[in-house]
């Protein structure tokens, strides 16, 4: 009789595998080895919640989470988690979930066009965390009037300076714009920019030394020397310039100080009067001058109004004759006598001719005789107490 032997059923040992995750968050987790298949019981394993898992990636590829894996192998999975992004634009909040790595691409996923010019409260560049709080400022279109040109851009800055600073053109200086930097930017998008600078401008200026007349009662009248000759003075004016888009717009004297001092020229002069005979006369007379002479009656005026009041209140007629009023105020009511014309009188003042010594001859209207030349008038006595210096 045969022994049978009791029936022992094969073992079977089921083969492992080998496997590491890796994610932005935990890196490079511990190596597992199991015989495990199922990726999304791998994930627990290696302490991941599949729920938070947008993706799961082998060999640059998506790999399922039902997709069973090969035993005898390693396998290095990379895990994409799935992100909560809370956005707020326009003091509206939108959440939404994104396998993206950074901000921009999970906007850019979710429809969210950004501008350069738009402002995140975040660098759209940056690796997102697990979960992400976003500001989202859009840019709104300005245009920038300068110097005679106009920029068109966009800005997400809230006041006017901040917006001229983003977009490169910042306020410095002296430099201004309208609306004002601290304020927010016009409904029209409109901003003036003022560019302003400043100059020093330093420039000498000559003062004439002038003249000033000493009289010497014991010289004969007519004679004159000079006492001393003086000399020009400078001046030093400090002015400011400025410059609005390099256009002159004012000039303001801030300093100004005398470099030299003037000295007057002193000229002495002789007051001491001689008598003398009128040529072809017997009239005595004190001093006499080349003038130039015109004559004037009352109802001869331009206007064509008949006026017969002088500057001293006697009437116009014959033998009123005019000066101009530096002569007036010294020599009113002295006599002249002019050859051709007469005796008179210095009773009245007129506006004189430029750069003339002159003298207008008065008439009565029946009796009016025009003049125009230069006659030789003679002061008759008595000569005033102090000669003036205009007849030295």
């Amino acid at each position: 009789m045969i022994a049978c032997q009791p029936f022992i059923p094969e073992t079977t040992i089921s083969p492992s595998l080998a496997v590491q995750f890796w994610s932005p968050s935990a890196q490079l987790t511990q190596p597992i080895t199991t015989t495990e298949t199922q990726p999304q019981k791998l994930l627990i394993l290696a302490g991941f919640n599949p729920a938070d898992i947008g993706e799961l990636w082998w060999n640059g590829a998506p790999l399922s989470l039902e997709s069973p894996l090969q035993p005898g192998k390693y396998y290095l999975l990379q895990v994409i988690p799935r992100r909560q992004i809370a956005i707020m634009e326009n003091n509206t909040i939108s959440e939404f979930q994104s396998t993206a790595t950074t901000l921009l691409d999970a906007l850019w996923e979710n429809g969210y066009r950004i501008r350069r010019s738009d402002s995140l409260s975040i660098d759209p560049n940056a690796l997102l965390g697990d979960s992400q709080r976003v500001v989202l400022q859009r840019s709104v279109p300005v245009t920038i009037m300068t110097d005679g040109n106009k920029i068109q851009t966009y800005t997400s800055a809230a006041t006017v300076g901040k917006a001229l600073a983003q977009i490169g053109l910042p306020l410095q200086n002296l430099d201004f714009s309208t609306p004002a930097e601290d304020q927010p930017i016009p409904v029209s998008g409109i901003i003036k920019l003022t560019k302003v600078k400043e100059s020093i401008f330093l420039e000498q200026i000559a003062i004439p030394q002038g003249t000033e007349y000493r009289p010497d009662p014991n010289t004969p009248r007519g004679q004159e020397w000079i006492i001393e000759a003086g000399w020009d003075g400078a001046q030093i004016n400090k002015t400011t310039i400025r410059y609005e888009n390099d256009q002159e717009v004012s000039r303001q004297l801030i300093e100004n100080w005398s470099k030299v001092d003037p000295q007057p020229k002193i000229i002495g002069y002789g007051t001491k009067v001689i008598i003398e005979k009128v040529p072809g006369t017997d009239l005595d007379y004190w001093a006499a001058v080349e003038m130039y002479a015109t004559s004037y009656y009352p109802c001869g005026f331009a206007s064509g109004i008949c006026s017969y009041s002088t500057a001293s209140g006697k009437p116009l007629t014959k033998g009123i004759v005019a000066v101009t009023l530096e002569w007036y105020r010294v020599l009113k009511g002295t006599r002249v006598y002019i050859p051709g014309y007469g005796f008179g009188e210095i009773a009245d003042t007129g506006g004189g001719i430029p750069g003339k010594v002159w003298i207008d001859l008065g008439y009565d209207n029946e009796n009016y005789v025009p003049w125009s030349g230069y006659v030789t008038v003679y002061f008759l006595p008595p000569a005033p107490e102090t000669i003036p210096w205009f007849l030295r």
